[in-house]
């Protein structure tokens, strides 16, 4: 949780209040990111601690927040900055949950056995879908939002081509990370020990909705582009839905 919720938060901050000071930096920082992005995709590959799995993930994301404090968009790089570091450190508690659970075991081959309270389970899949940008769901915001901006601004289409790549691979990442979850939780076992971490967790994840509704009105990140968008979603997923039904 101090790793992503701190450390790099602060590092972050740091490069938003000297912007204007460090601007040619920037503009070095922009191609060792994108190196960076393509180093840690190998890494991740054939990782097995949960820790540096979710470390891999919190690097691909300041890797993608420098690049875009290229383009000046500063306000979006604080909104998804923010977003980021409060979702991340819910994944980091359920996560710090599981290790304790498993005696302090951390490679993902040696927790495949763990009995988890179904809140917590809630919460982690809540924290990892709304950070994979899921629609309808807060990362979805910042991250598509993202993905337009730079789109519209850059010139340099390679980078804009790449950084679709990177994403796609983010897919696989969220994937990998669900179906180790989903061994990793089980509904078989409640116990009365966890019901404590359960409700603050529950509690947390109420206070991060919250604060991230706080952030979108006090941004006013295109609110109607944005429920433009969110309708054709809607009416995609729906189709999706009756297509299944129907078959």
């Amino acid at each position: 949780m101090v790793h992503s919720s701190t450390l790099v938060v602060a590092g972050v901050y740091i490069l938003l209040q000297y912007r204007y000071c460090l601007f040619d930096v920037l503009s070095i920082l922009k191609y060792i990111r994108v190196i960076r992005l393509v180093l840690r995709r190998f890494g991740l590959l054939n990782e097995f601690d949960i820790k540096k799995l979710i470390a891999y993930s919190t690097l691909r994301h300041v890797s993608i927040i420098i690049y875009i404090l290229r383009f000046k968009l500063f306000k979006v790089v604080y909104f998804h900055l923010n977003i980021h570091a409060i979702f991340k450190s819910l994944m980091f508690i359920c996560f710090g949950f599981v290790i304790l659970s498993s005696y302090h075991a951390q490679d993902k081959r040696l927790v495949t056995l763990i009995n988890l309270n179904p809140i917590i389970k809630i919460v982690y899949y809540f924290s990892c879908l709304c950070l994979a940008g899921l629609p309808f769901l807060r990362g979805f915001f910042s991250k598509d939002l993202i993905i337009e901006k730079i789109i519209e601004i850059s010139l340099e289409r390679r980078f804009v081509f790449l950084l679709l790549g990177f994403l796609r691979v983010r897919i696989y990442y969220r994937i990998k990370l669900l179906r180790l979850t989903n061994v990793l939780f089980s509904y078989s076992l409640v116990e009365k020990r966890y019901l404590g971490i359960s409700r603050i967790l529950l509690i947390l994840s109420v206070i991060v909705v919250l604060i991230n509704i706080f952030l979108s009105l006090v941004f006013s990140l295109s609110l109607e582009l944005i429920s433009f968008k969110l309708f054709i979603y809607f009416l995609v997923l729906a189709f999706l839905f009756l297509s299944i039904m129907t078959n």
